[in-house]
């Protein structure tokens, strides 16, 4: 899997940076893993560590498909951010605030988080194989984080 995403990042590096990097097989898998890790591991803001409810709810992510897919089109630019040595914490945050104010509730949120931090894990480790980030596709990067960042609400 990790073969198929480094050629898919390494494809599109020259093109403009855009989320989607992740091929969709891929997305599948990192959000089961992702979906496996996150009961018993993951917490809510107060520390309470987070359960199913039931063995259907263990088995279902928590989010709908378009939350699942804007977390790691978000991770993605977190990744590839990381690489460039650019500040990913800004879409972090603002992924995180967007998740709050559309009604998410904290289980949902918490598992958002993940599905960004394994998205801009499977990014980065991938990327970083292709050497250093040059200063145009830096550039390209800054601006569409710019864009992203730009869209949230006030």
């Amino acid at each position: 899997m990790l073969r198929t995403l480094l050629a898919a990042l390494l494809f599109s590096l020259y093109g403009q940076a855009n989320a989607g990097l992740i091929p969709p097989q891929a997305r599948t898998e990192l959000m089961q893993q992702a979906l496996i890790g996150f009961w018993g591991r993951s917490k809510t803001p107060d520390g309470q560590v987070i359960q199913p409810a039931n063995e259907r709810e263990r088995k279902a992510p928590p989010v709908n498909q378009e939350v699942v897919d804007f977390a790691f089109d978000v991770g993605e630019l977190s990744g590839l951010s990381e690489w460039c040595s650019m500040d990913w914490k800004l879409t972090f945050t603002a992924l995180m605030r967007s998740a709050r104010r559309n009604g998410l509730n904290e289980k949902q949120v918490a598992f958002v988080s993940v599905l960004h931090g394994t998205a801009q894990g499977a990014v980065a480790s991938a990327i970083e194989k292709s050497g250093p980030c040059n200063q145009q596709y830096r550039d390209k990067l800054r601006s569409q984080v710019e864009g992203f960042l730009s869209k949230e609400p006030k």
